[in-house]
């Protein structure tokens, strides 16, 4: 027969069930358990009396300050939306914020995440509310009023109120934002803030600022404009952050400014009526690129600018057009109809246009189209899905190939 070899099973089975307690670890791990004790003890005196001694200081601001970067690292959502059923309001204005649907009106802002269900509402007394988000923080203020807000995920962290009635602001996902107020010193004021909401420049402009923006390292680009016996004279001024006077500045004729844009490799974009123009980091010009007729919707992408501009002055025809951060195209079609809204990601662009949503795909040129019996709606991405917002509900949609 043949010999096994036990002298593993010999060695298991000749081991001590029991563990040999080294007593001088032992003492160790209670002291740190009593040492552990004793400074959540005092832990919880440090609270009680800074509470009772500075009970006036503690605010609501200042614990919204506190919390105000909780649940804010960055994140990918793909998940499509169930159909969002809301109170029709007046001025209604629409973004999409880590997930979630975001509605805002003339009676209340709310949160809404994927399934329809309300997350959060808040009630800040706007009129005329305007909504800008970055990936970390939405702002919302109150067109032609001097009051605004700034949220995170989580709660509203701030409440402001501006020198001068406010008509464009912009956040960064560090929470650096900036406010374009009107001025009694002279047309407009552009006033920049922190993520502590400390002021840390103004500009004065005595031109009409129709936009600012402010990129994720806090570098400031203001667009104005002001009339000329010829028609109109537009201005680009370039600020590193906190700087008190401009970088760089560009300055053309006969170009009316509409929107500007920074993306995060530090490129920026001038949308104007019939012109784009697309600058380096250091607010050098890069390409200008020139339609026939006008614009009529545009959307900023991750690293793109998508637009639509009329082929005709009826409206019977529109071209839709994809840019990168350096002003070169990267998708170009044309579709039947007048262009309302605009929605783009990294795989298609999608528009809107008689009451029918058209989606186009970059990787082919088939298109595909969804019914919505709604011309006046926005259209926003989630993912891969794409989110029509009405005035009373908001709800996906579901694109289809056309039968030839």
């Amino acid at each position: 027969m043949p010999k096994v070899n036990n002298s593993l099973t010999n060695r298991i089975s000749s081991h001590s069930d029991e563990p040999v307690t080294n007593k001088y670890y032992l003492l160790v791990s209670k002291r740190y358990m009593q040492a552990k004790y004793i400074l959540i003890l005092c832990l919880a005196a440090f609270i009680g009396i800074s509470m009772i001694l500075f009970r006036n200081e503690i605010t609501y601001a200042n614990l919204m300050y506190l919390i105000r970067d909780f649940n804010t690292k960055g994140s990918v959502y793909m998940s499509g939306f169930d159909p969002v059923e809301y109170d029709e309001q007046e001025n209604m204005s629409f973004c999409l914020y880590r997930g979630e649907l975001v509605v805002a009106g003339n009676r209340s802002v709310r949160m809404y995440n994927s399934k329809g269900q309300l997350n959060r509402s808040y009630e800040p007394g706007y009129t005329d509310p305007v909504l800008s988000a970055s990936d970390k923080y939405i702002i919302a203020y109150d067109m032609g009023e001097t009051s605004y807000s700034v949220y995170s995920s989580i709660a509203k962290v701030n409440d402001g109120v501006a020198t001068g009635s406010i008509e464009n602001a912009d956040i960064n996902n560090s929470g650096d934002h900036l406010l374009v107020c009107r001025s009694d010193e002279t047309k407009y004021l552009v006033m920049t803030y922190d993520s502590a909401f400390r002021n840390t420049a103004k500009y004065y402009k005595n031109k009409y600022v129709t936009s600012a923006a402010i990129g994720s390292d806090g570098r400031v680009i203001i667009v104005s404009f002001d009339s000329t016996a010829g028609g109109y004279e537009c201005e680009v001024d370039f600020f590193t952050k906190g700087a008190e006077s401009a970088d760089n500045k560009y300055t053309a004729s006969d170009i009316f400014p509409l929107q500007c844009g920074i993306w995060e490799n530090g490129n920026s974009f001038v949308l104007c009526t019939d012109k784009i123009l697309f600058f380096d980091k250091s607010g050098n010009l890069l390409k200008t690129e020139k339609t026939e007729f006008k614009y009529t919707a545009y959307c900023e992408g991750n690293e793109t600018l998508a637009v639509s501009c009329s082929k005709d002055n009826l409206g019977g025809k529109s071209d839709v057009i994809v840019f990168d951060t350096r002003g070169e195209m990267v998708y170009n079609n044309s579709i039947s109809g007048n262009v309302s809204s605009v929605a783009v990601t990294e795989e298609f662009v999608c528009v809107l246009t008689g009451g029918t949503a058209v989606m186009m795909p970059f990787n082919t040129d088939k298109t595909m189209m969804a019914d919505t019996d709604e011309d006046t709606a926005v259209l926003l991405t989630s993912g891969s899905s794409v989110l029509l917002c009405k005035r009373n509900g908001a709800a996906g949609l579901v694109f289809e190939t056309p039968s030839e």
